[in-house]
């Protein structure tokens, strides 16, 4: 979508009737937005975890939201994990010293 945009921009530019010009101007814009709604939906898959099907719309952010304190749960709880073993590591050697 992003190269066919990049082409239709060009093109956009090049055209020398101005009515012509604003038809290819539009059209471009519509395949970026559609490119970078494509790659908001990815992004948002993987950050899920699964093979949610996410529509247009609001509908994007209403997975968001939905999902992003599960997403941070998982995320913090990782991090806490990582952390805490080396701290209990720690205090045990402490602890027996």
């Amino acid at each position: 979508m992003k190269v066919v945009g990049d082409n239709l921009a060009k093109t956009a530019l090049s055209e020398a009737d101005v009515d012509s010009a604003g038809l290819y101007a539009k059209s471009a814009y519509n395949r970026y937005y559609y490119h970078c709604w494509l790659e908001l939906r990815d992004e948002l898959v993987s950050l899920i975890g699964g093979s949610k099907k996410i529509g247009h719309g609001s509908e994007a952010g209403s997975v968001l939201h939905s999902s992003y304190k599960a997403i941070l749960r998982r995320e913090l709880d990782k991090v806490y994990r990582l952390l805490l073993r080396p701290l209990k590591l720690m205090c045990a050697i402490c602890l027996i010293r």
